[in-house]
């Protein structure tokens, strides 16, 4: 390792830039050896979090109810859907918001909130084979907020792969099942008993339309956590299984702006002036901070779980388009502090 650290720095030394994103490794063992030791919190449940006083807080506005039926029906549809949460047509103009009992919401949380309304009206409707006869205009109705239609969500994309995934459940849900509440269950899909073990299911999940466009993928593997880490476990990790990372955008530009990842110096301006970059671009960092948060699961002992539950925490010092708090960041001191940095951006319905 020293000795690819040593190379780098001789090609600086002669002039010689990376043409490539890279990983820095001087960086990237301090914020591991930091990560291996950093009292961590509970990993997310996707059910309920932890209040300040230590109180367990039920996101009943977010995520079904214990043991509702469709509980996994809801989290196949989100999940699919979890993309493209920021506006803007030529740069990244700002993350999205809508608004919902006149609160602000952002993101896929807002996502989350129409959705889980929608199921809770009427969960048939967003389930199996059903979801093929969704029309264009119910699912406008559905991603709509106080103030109407979110653009961003409401769109001819999201509808179209909504139906497809409908398609996809009559292709491969057995016919006993077709009247079933739960159909649209993952594992009764694939014939199997809803403990699964998470390895077996890593490939059927990765053919479904939505989670199979990625080859990182994200969604599927989110999707997957999402079910072991719920208060039910609908999947059973095996002591083999290691959770591959997850690469969001909030990763990447947490990653970059850590010092984990280095841009090369003529994508800098591009990535800094949040333009939209090349597909190639895009697919060099994504996969240069995968291969930087696989070291750091190596090397701090900590599953992705909670290496995702420690970099998500972080944006609340180090957010999108706030100013960041580096003063009271718990990662100051092993950070690069490279805060111009943002991710690379591209319009994509892998994360």
């Amino acid at each position: 390792m020293g000795k690819v650290c040593s190379n780098l720095t001789r090609r600086f030394r002669m002039g010689n830039p990376i043409t490539e994103p890279r990983i820095n490794w001087k960086y990237l063992n301090a914020f591991a050896k930091l990560v291996g030791v950093l009292p961590i919190g509970k990993p997310l449940n996707f059910y309920s979090f932890t209040g300040k006083d230590g109180s367990e807080i039920i996101a009943k506005d977010d995520c079904p109810p214990l043991y509702a039926p469709w509980t996994i029906d809801f989290f196949f549809l989100a999940d699919i859907h979890n993309f493209g949460f920021w506006n803007g047509e030529e740069k990244y103009e700002g993350p999205l918001f809508g608004t919902l009992g006149g609160k602000k919401v952002k993101g896929s949380d807002l996502l989350y909130k129409l959705l889980l309304r929608a199921f809770i009206r009427d969960p048939f409707e967003l389930s199996g084979p059903w979801l093929r006869s969704l029309s264009k205009k119910r699912w406008e109705e559905i991603m709509t907020d106080d103030n109407g239609g979110v653009t961003l969500l409401a769109t001819n994309e999201r509808w179209e792969l909504t139906r497809a995934l409908g398609e996809w459940f009559i292709a491969h849900t057995p016919p006993a099942h077709m009247g079933s509440r739960w159909v649209a269950n993952i594992v009764s899909a694939f014939h199997r008993p809803a403990q699964q073990m998470l390895s077996r299911l890593t490939d059927p999940v990765r053919g479904v339309p939505g989670f199979k466009e990625d080859p990182l993928k994200k969604k599927a593997l989110l999707f997957m956590m999402t079910l072991a880490n719920r208060p039910e476990h609908f999947l059973i990790p095996e002591k083999s299984f290691v959770w591959r990372p997850i690469v969001d955008y909030h990763l990447m530009r947490l990653a970059l702006r850590l010092g984990l990842v280095m841009l090369p110096t003529d994508w800098v301006s591009e990535n800094t002036e949040r333009k939209f970059t090349s597909p190639k671009r895009e697919k060099a960092v994504r996969r240069m901070v995968f291969r930087a948060v696989e070291q750091i699961i190596k090397k701090s002992g900590r599953p992705m779980a909670e290496i995702d539950n420690t970099m998500w925490s972080a944006r609340r010092f180090c957010q999108e388009v706030e100013e960041p708090n580096c003063a009271q960041c718990a990662f100051r001191n092993s950070c690069a502090q490279r805060t111009e940095l943002f991710q690379p951006i591209i319009r994509t319905t892998a994360y």
